[in-house]
């Protein structure tokens, strides 16, 4: 069943994906780990409302595959799209089978949201098997552990939790956004174990990227509005490379 109802799917696509730091800083750190997606096969694993798989599409991506158990997630996500290099499935990552292996694969929270340890190795597991050999994986996770005394209000969110964290603890992090208030349910993993996850199933030269405004979002916020994202971001990007033979 899925955890997303229309409601909370459209709150996500109008409020959640519309914070200033997100606006800001997760396109354009995502692509610095990245690289040029010109021309690439690229999969956006659990894609939600296709932010960052339009993204893919509009920075050259010769085709993009967007999949996501949830159908209210896919049904935003296609009201949105009009690149026609872009096709949306309703799957888990698990039972995705490409037709012809990815040069890339994309997602936000992907990982964040395998229930059990067990689930985040079947998570790496399946996004080996549908990338090329030397083909890479960037993804883009919570750390609520390592920020439990920073105040984070002022940029619409605060993760509901205020221990240290075991691998595969759930959390959840509240959105409050003007009127609008919603909140999201995922599983916390350190980096440096979704790292050892990563390599034990067959990935290599596993990197860790920060999260940080482009120079617009720099220009465009006040003064003083990134100090805490930068200083103490609350997420991190991750990066692996293939040894698929």
């Amino acid at each position: 069943m899925s955890f997303y109802d229309h409601n909370l799917a459209d709150l996500y696509k109008t409020t959640g994906s519309a914070i200033d730091w997100r606006v800001w800083a997760e396109p354009w750190s995502l692509l610095n780990a990245t690289g040029p997606v010109t021309g690439l096969n690229v999969l956006d694993a659990a894609c939600g409302t296709g932010i960052i798989t339009r993204l893919m599409a509009r920075s050259g991506a010769a085709s993009v595959t967007g999949i996501d158990i949830s159908p209210e997630m896919l049904s935003e996500a296609q009201e949105d799209t009009s690149e026609p290099s872009i096709h949306y499935f309703e799957m888990g990552i698990e039972d995705y089978r490409a037709t012809e292996l990815h040069d890339l694969a994309v997602s936000s929270f992907l990982f964040n949201e395998a229930l059990t340890i067990e689930q985040l190795r079947q998570f790496c597991l399946s996004l080996h098997r549908n990338l090329k050999p030397g083909g890479r994986i960037v993804t883009l996770m919570d750390m609520p552990d390592r920020v439990i005394d920073v105040d984070y209000s002022h940029y619409g969110f605060s993760f509901r939790q205020n221990r240290q964290m075991n691998e595969g603890d759930p959390f959840e992090i509240d959105y409050h956004i003007g009127s609008d208030c919603f909140t999201l349910q995922l599983n916390y993993y350190s980096p440096e174990f979704v790292q050892q996850t990563l390599e034990n199933c067959g990935f290599r030269d596993v990197c860790m990227h920060p999260l940080g405004p482009s120079p617009e979002g720099l220009k465009a916020m006040p003064s003083g509005y990134w100090n805490t994202m930068i200083c103490r971001p609350p997420l991190i990007i991750i990066s692996a490379v293939n040894t698929r033979n």
